[in-house]
């Protein structure tokens, strides 16, 4: 009968294995973004020859700046629609569409008298 060992032991695992793949693409990804918080302001700039790309699934957008990559991430990944999937520049551009498109209570509302809100986001 073979027991257990009752304290702890190394284990060797090569960095190679498979195991280590998704701590290592979630390693890469925060890396980036650290270099992306750091160099938020235009007076920093990296070599133009580095590529900043876009780690959202399905987006193969690559930028040769910090700012390229936040202008990008700002107007097509930051107000998203969870039900359709579209995208806003603005969260109240994405509240009107929630309630236009996707709810059915202002539906109803709407069918009985006509409902307009403002587009600009300071109008009250």
């Amino acid at each position: 009968m073979s027991t257990l060992p009752l304290s702890p032991f190394k284990r060797r695992i090569s960095p190679e294995n498979s195991f280590f793949d998704e701590g290592n693409t979630l390693r890469a990804l925060s890396n980036k973004m650290s270099i992306i918080h750091f160099v938020n302001d235009e007076t920093h700039s990296l070599d133009e020859d580095y590529l900043f790309t876009c780690g959202i699934k399905g987006c193969t957008a690559k930028f040769s700046s910090a700012q390229k990559f936040d202008e990008h991430y700002d107007t097509s990944h930051r107000y998203v629609c969870n039900e359709c999937g579209r995208s806003f520049v603005s969260p109240r551009l994405l509240d009107l569409h929630l309630s236009e498109i996707h709810d059915s209570y202002f539906k109803v509302l709407a069918s009985k008298k006509a409902m307009y809100q403002c587009l600009i986001n300071d109008c009250g």
